[in-house]
Parts: structure tokens; sequence; C-alpha cells
């Protein structure tokens, strides 16, 4: 064993999981286990070291190891709480104990980060059927067969995109659509991966291109319709969502969308109202009950938006977006109970990480009303450390960029092209 752990100790640790993996594969699980020993403590934001504590995981629940299995998986979604394949392999790993209520959970969990994950899906539609919900099961039977009618490529596109390898996922549905060009669900995860990079113009003209082609596919129009309201284009959102309304009178998705589409275009009476008749049938209340909130602040109704994002927080205890709208207010008092409450969900590692973020700075403002400036800048730091890594902002790149706008922005560029632009107010 020994030897087969050390006898290439200076490969790169992709050699080292790839190895591991051929290990457990031929039922060698001590070896593969001691050969990415060295992985486990290495930098907690590598994927090589997130890949040696879930090929860790797999190993011992392969061994039949359930509990060591179940303390390895505990480590990995502490690592990291997003990465979807986690939580399938808790699933996999609680069905084993005969547990299946707290695996049909974990498996939720998983297909809720990464909705590419298959097995996740046929366990569910096993699950749910067994446990007689129906609705579910029939859902989850839908998402296997939309998954598996996909080709090999875009169904490992989209488990890129949900592992959050968003450059790979791109070069691998580039590649793809070189060769089906007019692939419309190609296009839409296309445009998906370009909304996560923030490149909306191509995300909009490549659905813009789906509906065009393939006028009755739902879901392209559907995401179209998102990237038109995430891009403030309102009246379009609008035209888009009464379209969707119109084919689907009762899909509460869509009525939210339009509600979204009538407060942006500062219809808020009408918005407020499409909202409450959402909170009705949704499963999202807590999603609904800010933007509610948002939409009654915007009238200058406060105390309406305080009682909604009261409620959201109640709803959703670690809706990190609840607490930041309260304290987005600039008034509202936050209880001593509510300030523990975020201060523990903050450092949770179990929250979601945009959620976490927003406890933080919720956190810093409740701590600066009360004068605790320390307590409340290290709330704020703690939020932009954890911000900075989803955001992936570099200060040196933006400073460049500004450098190079000042030296090519100059006044003479300026009166040279003085005759150009966009006449319409």
């Amino acid at each position: 064993m020994s030897t087969t752990a050390s006898s290439n100790t200076a490969e790169s640790p992709e050699n080292t999981l790839k190895r591991a993996r051929e290990l457990i594969a031929a039922a060698r699980f001590g070896d593969a286990e001691a050969l990415i020993q060295p992985l486990l403590s290495g930098d907690a934001e590598s994927t090589f070291t997130r890949d040696a504590h879930y090929t860790l995981a797999v190993s011992r629940r392969y061994r039949k190891d359930y509990d060591a299995a179940l303390d390895a998986i505990g480590g990995l979604i502490e690592l990291d709480p997003e990465y979807g394949r986690a939580w399938q392999e808790q699933g996999h790993t609680l069905l084993a104990l005969n547990r299946p209520a707290d695996a049909a959970g974990a498996f939720a969990r998983a297909v809720d980060l990464n909705p590419g994950l298959l097995a996740s899906w046929k366990a569910l539609t096993s699950l749910y059927e067994h446990a007689g919900r129906n609705d579910k099961a029939g859902f989850a039977r839908q998402q296997v067969e939309s998954l598996e009618a996909l080709p090999k490529d875009l169904l490992h596109v989209i488990d890129l995109v949900g592992e959050g390898k968003l450059y790979k996922a791109e070069k691998l549905c580039r590649r793809f659509l070189k060769h089906s060009p007019h692939h419309v669900e190609g296009m839409r995860l296309l445009a998906d991966i370009g909304i996560r990079l923030k490149i909306y113009d191509d995300a909009e003209f490549l659905l813009e291109s789906c509906v065009e082609f393939e006028p009755d596919n739902i879901r392209a129009r559907s995401d179209y319709l998102k990237i038109l309201n995430r891009k403030g284009k309102f009246q379009q959102a609008f035209d888009q969502a009464q379209h969707l309304c119109s084919l689907q009178p009762d899909n509460p998705v869509f009525k939210l969308a339009l509600a979204n589409a009538l407060t942006g275009l500062g219809r808020y009476e009408e918005g407020i109202e499409l909202y409450e008749k959402c909170l009705e049938q949704a499963v999202n209340k807590a999603g609904i009950l800010v933007l509610l909130g948002h939409a009654r602040k915007a009238l200058g109704d406060i105390d309406g938006a305080v009682e909604a994002y009261r409620e959201a927080g109640r709803l959703k205890p670690d809706y990190g977006d609840a607490f930041w709208s309260l304290a987005n207010t600039k008034t509202y008092e936050f209880t001593p109970e509510e300030l523990e409450h975020m201060l523990g969900s903050e450092d949770d590692a179990r929250i979601a990480a945009d959620d976490r973020v927003h406890f933080s700075f919720a956190a810093g403002k409740a701590l600066e009303d009360r004068g605790d400036y320390a307590g409340s800048f290290a709330s704020y730091q703690r939020g932009n450390v954890l911000k900075s890594r989803r955001t992936g902002y570099d200060a040196d790149r933006t400073e460049a960029m500004v450098d190079a706008q000042i030296q090519h922005c100059t006044r003479e560029l300026f009166a040279s092209r003085g005759d150009l632009g966009f006449e319409a107010p």
C-alpha cells in the first residue's frame, strides 16, 4: 500500500485523483484513500482539495463504512456547501442506511445546486413515488427525461455549470454549437453561462435568437424574459411575460415575472397586487415577500416594506437578503435576538455564501447603529471577503482598465466623435 501511495509523489493533483478513482474502481479502497491523503489538507478553495474530500467519501461508501462516509461528506459540505455532488453523495449514503426521507432531502438539495445531476433526479423519482408524492415524482421524472434526451456534450455542460466550472462549460458549449449552430438548447445553455459571467448583451442576443428559431419553446422564452428584466428592458419583459401568461395562466413563475416587469415600469400598485396573488400559490414565499417589500418601499410605504421583509425572515431564517433588505431601509432597528441570529448565520458554513454575505452586511449595519464600530467593521470585512470570492473582483485589473480609459478617452477623442450618439431621450 505504501508503494502505491508514494510512488509518484511529484505527480499533479489531477493525476493523483485520477489514479485514486482507478483504485476505487478496482476495489482497492485503502490504497485510494492513502493516495489522496496529502490532498485533503490542501488549500480550502482549491477544487483539488474539494475533489479529494469527495473521493474519500465515495471510497468509504463503497467499502460500506457509512458513518465514516457521512463524516467525510460533512467535512466536504463545510468546505463547499454549494457543491451539488457532495449532497448527492450524502443522499446515496443515507439511502444505503435506509433513511429515505433524509436521502430525499439531500438529493433535492443536490439538484437545486446542480440541476444536471441525473442520478439525483432518478433517485428522487423513486423516493417520491414510494412516498406517494406523485406531483414531485412527476416533476423529477420530467427532469430525467429532459436530461436523457440531451446530447452528452450538453449534459456535461450542465454538470460543469453546476460545479461552477464556467469557462470549461463555455468552451465545451461553443465547440458543440460550432457543429450544431442552431441547436436551441445549446444556445440557451451558452446564454445561461453568459449571464453567470455577466456578459448580458451576448446572452440576450442568444435568447432572442432562440425565441425566433422556436417561438413555442417556453423554457427559452422564459429565459429571454429573465434577461430582459435583468437588463431593465421592462416594456419588452412585460410583453414577453404577458405572452407566457396567456399560454399558461396559472403558472406562478410567469405571474411573478409579470409583476417584476410592472414594478420595473413604475406601475407599483399593479405589481404589488400581483405579488400578493403570487403569494397564494407560490412555494418560495420568502423571495416574493422581499420583492413585495421592495415595491412597497418604492411607494414610500416603509412600514409595509418592513412587515414584508420580517415575514420573509420568519419563513426562511437563512434568507440573508430579507435581513439585508431590513438594514437597507436605513431606519429599521434590529432586535438583540435578530442581531444574534445574523451573527450566527454569517459564520454558518451550511448557509449559502450569498446569504452569508447579506447577513454580514446586515449585521455590520446593526452593530454600526449601536455604536460598536469595531464589531461593525469586522462584519463588513467578513462580508467583503466572502463577496470577493464570489465575484472574482480584481482591484489591480480595474485600476489598469481605468488607467487605459484615461489614456485613450481624451478630449480630442470626444471632440472628433462629437456628432455621434443616439438621439432618443
